[in-house]
């Protein structure tokens, strides 16, 4: 059962996720337990002493904390073989006639949102909590991943919100996936959904925080680089140290190619490689690019 998957020892990343939607959301820390049943309200009754679990998970673990949210987007590249189901999200109303509320607005910002509640590829996705912010015109909400047959493979959390100057922005904070769940096409199809739905509502920018192996999925994907100085920073220097890890590790050939990234990481901005030049580097090491990438931490936008 997807209980069974998501627990085990080897992975633990749902359950992980789980914890970081109690970290990083008060409607979770202020009644874990009860909050969460909306996210688990699928779950075959042979599942429950796993949801039990995730359960005691988020009890013993959710302290609160200051770390940038992580995005762990496993959307590996599509390899059932099926056509994947796009769904047409014409219906759905732009963002901006709904995207400002109080907090006291949830159950409407609920509905204005049941309109994504569709299938993308081969899985349901359903949104179980939104809120307005407290702090900023915009609203988070978050969603479990349904296999039609096994339940619950997967939670997402979208955070949609206007900037100082009144643009429209999306920040991908979560998306993770059950190892057994990736590569059959639902994060394509999701994203290829949502990003139509985007542009029609006038998004000017999407924003991701990749780690893991989203640090070279998300480059893959074609994000940039965030270029706010301080974001910057920390992705170079991100990268730059993973460079070094590997370095010794890498033909005199492959070297070269890495040698050359770090110089022009020490020029102008304009003259740094893109996160998807990095990641396709080949060489010695076919997978170079991928060596490179995966495991790093760093900000990345992609424009509308």
């Amino acid at each position: 059962m997807w209980i069974s998957r998501l627990i085990r020892d080897s992975s633990g990343r749902i359950v992980h996720s789980f914890v970081e939607f109690a970290e990083h959301s008060k409607t979770f820390t202020d009644d874990k337990t009860g909050k969460l049943r909306n996210l688990l309200d699928g779950a075959d009754v042979q599942d429950a002493q796993g949801a039990d679990r995730i359960r005691k998970s988020i009890n013993g673990g959710a302290e609160g904390g200051s770390e940038p949210p992580s995005v762990a987007s496993f959307m590996q590249p599509h390899t059932s073989g099926r056509n994947l189901y796009i769904p047409d999200l014409s219906s759905m109303p732009p963002l901006g006639e709904f995207i400002r509320g109080s907090p006291a607005d949830g159950k409407k910002l609920l509905a204005s949102l049941s309109g994504l509640n569709r299938r993308y590829g081969p899985y349901d996705v359903h949104i179980a909590q939104a809120k307005y912010l407290d702090d900023a015109v915009g609203f988070n909400y978050h969603a479990s991943i349904r296999d039609p047959d096994n339940g619950i493979v997967g939670i997402l959390e979208r955070k949609i919100y206007q900037d100082d100057k009144g643009r429209i922005v999306v920040d991908n904070r979560v998306m993770d996936l059950d190892e057994d769940a990736t590569g059959q096409g639902f994060a394509t199809a999701f994203n290829s959904a949502m990003e139509g739905y985007y542009r029609r509502s006038g998004v000017d920018r999407i924003t991701v925080f990749a780690t893991d192996d989203g640090g070279y999925v998300w480059a893959r994907a074609g994000y940039d680089f965030d270029t706010n100085p301080d974001l910057l920073k920390e992705s170079v220097s991100s990268i730059t140290d993973k460079i070094r890890n590997i370095y010794n590790n890498c033909s005199p050939a492959d070297r070269v190619q890495l040698d050359d990234m770090l110089r022009r990481f020490e020029g102008r901005v304009i003259e740094y490689p893109s996160p998807n030049e990095l990641a396709s580097l080949t060489g010695d090491d076919r997978e170079l690019g991928k060596t490179l990438m995966k495991n790093t931490a760093w900000y990345g936008v992609r424009v509308l």
